[in-house]
């Protein structure tokens, strides 16, 4: 649902994976507006090596030009999936994430598919790949619910499903006093407050908390 936290997620986890791995985050949002050169705005994305592999840069420019014109025809283009998928994975760690994806179009979704089963042929090399969708909205789509049944049942590598839902006051009550020694009413109410309930922020809070000094480990 909305203002549950998805991006703040993303974001937290696109940090630690510069951080920690060294990975490029590429992000896609997707309107009812934008969708017509998708796939091909993801293929030039992921064809676009990193700073630190410069002689990849020639080769990527060439593919691109040749194969990734602004205005593809989607035959052609598909025809081409596989080998720049292939290419792709090799360009070095790179996640992309799709934001919105509630709003995708059964032609997107199946060209989307296609790309992903590509990658998956390819065994996915340093790529990771993040939908990022609102429900209810998502539910009532078919293309998108379609799409997520098959990755499912035929991708190898779908290693997480994270839904972002607020807690109620039972449930963060328990949290806290899991953290806290003793915890009284009143700081649960001001922390369901703060927070809305939603775990990413009350993590966030409590660790700027903690930063100030007005709560000790």
């Amino acid at each position: 649902e909305g203002g549950v936290g998805k991006t703040y997620f993303i974001e937290k986890v696109a940090e630690e994976l510069r951080a920690k791995f060294g990975f490029d985050v590429m992000c896609f949002t997707i309107t009812e507006d934008n969708q017509e050169y998708l796939l091909a705005a993801l293929l030039r994305g992921c064809l676009t090596p990193p700073i630190n592999r410069k002689s990849f840069q020639e080769v990527a420019l060439a593919i691109q030009k040749t194969l990734l014109s602004d205005e593809f025809e989607e035959p052609t283009l598909g025809a081409n999936v596989n080998l720049l998928a292939r290419i792709a994975t090799r360009m070095g760690p790179r996640v992309i994430v799709l934001r919105d994806c509630q709003h995708l179009t059964e032609q997107v979704a199946n060209q989307l598919w296609t790309l992903i089963l590509a990658f998956n042929d390819a065994s996915w090399g340093g790529l990771r790949l993040i939908l990022e969708y609102r429900q209810p909205e998502a539910t009532s789509n078919p293309a998108l619910v379609s799409l997520i049944e098959k990755i499912n049942l035929k991708v190898r590598r779908v290693l997480l499903t994270k839904s972002m839902l607020p807690l109620d006051g039972n449930q963060l009550s328990l949290v806290t006093e899991k953290i806290f020694r003793s915890i009284t009413p009143e700081i649960s109410q001001c922390l369901m407050q703060r927070t809305g309930g939603l775990p990413l922020f009350i993590d966030s809070y409590l660790r700027r908390l903690l930063d100030i000094g007005f709560v000790i480990r």
